[in-house]
């Protein structure tokens, strides 16, 4: 009857063996074991368990068959009277059955172990149960490994509440992952920063960054680039980010760029290399309204930045510059998109009008106002336009 039983939800032969083996399952008389197994199984099924999570809990803690389900209940409330809601309870008891049979005292003497140090509590015990086991001892150890490394306290707390198995993984893990990136020409600095910013990377494959590393130096950037380009941008070292990569690489092939003006472009904004093909496709779509398509690829590579402006402030600028005639001008000189449009607009003000009261330059105009003026100050440096109108940034943007 057991044997059928176990069958019906799943148990394999080999489980079905070790669980019967078990020390002390293996002094009970298997009715005894039926019995208990059926009342344990109907609890957690209806707490949102599956068959495959009570296998799963049974052969991780075979004596959990022989508590009673008053006993389950009891700790079950206790965990609720601790702020955890039934879901995490039972995620807690999937991802480690021992919580069950732990003293509630113990749970307690954890949680208020890691508020001590900083730590969400509640958030590391439903992402990692087993830190129950953990000594306290070593806990603060691998907290202390981290502040040794100069990473600041509240970068510590986000990168093991990010990736708790950081608490007691081997320290060789990290320690080569550390040393792989010095390798590659990072600082210390450079290291805290992007592991603090991509959090599960210190737990991540060297052979999985390597490809990704080993895949741009292909494509032909150097190393400096590479170095830069993750300083900035440490999340295209993510799992999923080479097939992105090279898609994006290839359309931009498909655009128009050569291989050197797209390494040009993504080292003065690497975030080009993080963008969506829609994404891009929407941006040059959106310029084709204003000009040809190798005029906008030229546009880019003098200006990479521009990619990243929002189309409703590519349009307004453009509209403006095609209404005061400056259009070619801007597309020629694509950088000229960096300055702020209203910015612009008061300077474009103050050298045509010249019937503005105001005692900085209310006397500086000649009647007639030409076009070179216009040509000559609107985009110069402050320092010039002040020496021309008197009149200064501050008072320009108020």
């Amino acid at each position: 009857m057991l044997d059928e039983y176990m069958i019906s939800m799943g148990f394999n032969d080999k489980e079905i063996f070790l669980i019967k083996k078990a020390y002390p399952i293996n002094k009970y008389a298997e009715s005894t074991i039926l019995y208990n197994l059926k009342n344990i199984s109907n609890y957690l099924l209806k707490n949102s368990l599956t068959n495959n999570d009570i296998i799963n809990i049974t052969l991780t803690s075979p004596n959990i068959i022989f508590l009673s389900i008053e006993n389950i209940k009891e700790k079950v409330v206790a965990l609720t009277k601790l702020n955890f809601n039934k879901i995490e309870i039972f995620t807690m008891i999937k991802n480690y059955p021992y919580v069950i049979e732990l003293p509630i005292e113990k749970i307690i003497d954890k949680i208020d172990f890691l508020e001590s140090i900083g730590f969400n509590a509640k958030e590391v015990l439903i992402n990692k149960t087993n830190i129950l086991s953990v000594d306290n001892y070593n806990i603060q150890k691998r907290f202390n490994y981290f502040i040794d490394k100069g990473y600041k306290k509240i970068d510590i707390i986000k990168i093991i509440e990010n990736s708790p198995e950081l608490i007691d993984c081997n320290l060789n893990t990290i320690n080569k992952k550390i040393d792989f990136f010095k390798d590659l020409g990072f600082t210390d600095k450079d290291i805290i920063k992007i592991t603090s910013s991509l959090k599960e990377l210190l737990l991540d494959s060297i052979d999985d960054i390597k490809n990704k590393i080993d895949y741009l130096i292909d494509y032909g950037y150097h190393d400096k680039d590479i170095i830069n380009i993750i300083r900035k941008i440490p999340c295209i070292l993510e799992n999923n980010h080479l097939n992105n990569l090279s898609k994006l690489l290839t359309y931009l092939e498909d655009t128009g760029f050569t291989k050197n003006e797209i390494i040009n472009i993504t080292c003065n904004n690497p975030f080009i290399l993080l963008y969506s093909i829609d994404y891009l496709n929407w941006k040059i779509d959106n310029l084709l309204k204003f000009t040809s398509l190798d005029k906008i690829i030229k546009m880019i590579k003098d200006f990479p930045t521009i990619l990243g402006y929002s189309i409703k402030s590519i349009n307004e600028k453009l509209e403006f510059y095609n209404k005061i005639q400056f259009r070619n001008k801007i597309i020629d000189n694509s950088y000229l998109l960096r300055y702020n449009l209203e910015y612009i607009k008061n300077r474009y003000k103050i050298i045509t009008d010249n019937k503005i009261d105001n005692k900085y330059y209310k006397d500086l105009f000649e009647d007639n106002i030409v076009i070179e003026d216009v040509d000559k100050y609107l985009f110069c440096s402050d320092n010039v336009f002040y020496e021309k109108y008197n009149i200064t940034k501050e008072e320009l943007l108020r």
